[in-house]
């Protein structure tokens, strides 16, 4: 099946429901301590059980940085998971019992891959539909939607098709998000997978700022700016692979800490 044909596919198979547990994206670095205390409250506080997956082997020392951020937010109770053969099992338990699931950053398109060769995706999205919260930073957080971008490079140009897509953990249905936004520059490559693809919502997080999607909106946090580019209503020309594109009547909405946004309606929350 041809890989566009593939992504249209994959938009029009579930419709978007709210889920029981709440997500935290984060574009890269870190948030303010406040933020994180606010998230660990609503997981259940300085009890809660704290899972956290780095996605290769080499990645340890990430998942204990990151071990250190969540203390410093006031948790008591961290597990650093493994996705190592030998100790994927011993994940999974720690998975069935989380009250909080966190996806470090490192590579979207080896995390998912990563995730789905050890068989945790489903008892991940079985222990979030049951209330447990899952977030993420940086590419940890660009994997959690359904349809994700691979790593490409940032582009310096708007040529259609240029961005290349993949299947994510399917979290989110309609929603694409990139990462490190503004500080990587990549309008570009997000702006053309939007138009490539105009059912999906693209998400441009900034580093230190991060989205809480609960239900059907998300609210900003942290210390920067979210982009949304809507290019549903867009009018496009005849746009040909690896060309120039041409589009009008585009949306774009410059967010920061405090806006809110409604995924359905495509529009700010009031």
């Amino acid at each position: 099946m041809p890989f566009i044909t593939l992504i249209a596919v994959l938009l029009l198979s579930t419709p978007e429901t709210p889920d029981p547990g709440a997500l935290l994206l984060v574009g890269g670095g870190e948030l303010p301590d406040e933020v994180m205390q606010d998230f660990l409250k609503g997981a259940g506080g300085a009890n809660a059980r704290i899972v956290i997956i780095p996605h290769t082997a080499d990645r340890a020392e990430k998942g204990n940085d990151v071990g250190k951020m969540w203390k410093r937010a006031g948790a008591r109770r961290i597990i650093v998971g493994s996705l190592k053969k030998s100790k994927v099992r011993t994940t999974l338990k720690a998975i069935q019992r989380a009250d909080l699931i966190w996806l470090p950053g490192g590579s979207q398109t080896a995390l998912v891959a990563q995730l789905k060769a050890a068989k945790l995706v489903e008892p991940i999205r079985q222990r979030f539909n049951e209330g447990a919260f899952l977030g993420g930073s940086g590419s940890g957080a660009a994997a959690i939607p359904k349809i994700i971008v691979a790593r490409s490079a940032e582009s310096r140009s708007l040529r259609a098709s240029s961005t290349e897509l993949e299947k994510g953990l399917g979290f989110l249905e309609t929603i694409l998000v990139d990462n490190y936004f503004t500080g990587y520059r990549r309008f570009n490559r997000l702006l053309v997978a939007t138009l490539d693809f105009p059912e999906l919502l693209g998400i441009g997080i900034d580093s230190d700022t991060g989205i809480v999607v609960n239900g059907g909106t998300f609210q900003v946090i942290g210390r920067k700016n979210v982009v949304v580019i809507d290019a549903r209503d867009a009018r496009k020309g005849s746009n040909e692979e690896d060309k120039p594109l041409a589009a009008t009547g585009i949306k774009l909405h410059v967010l920061k800490a405090g806006s809110k946004f409604d995924i359905g309606k495509r529009a700010p929350v009031q």
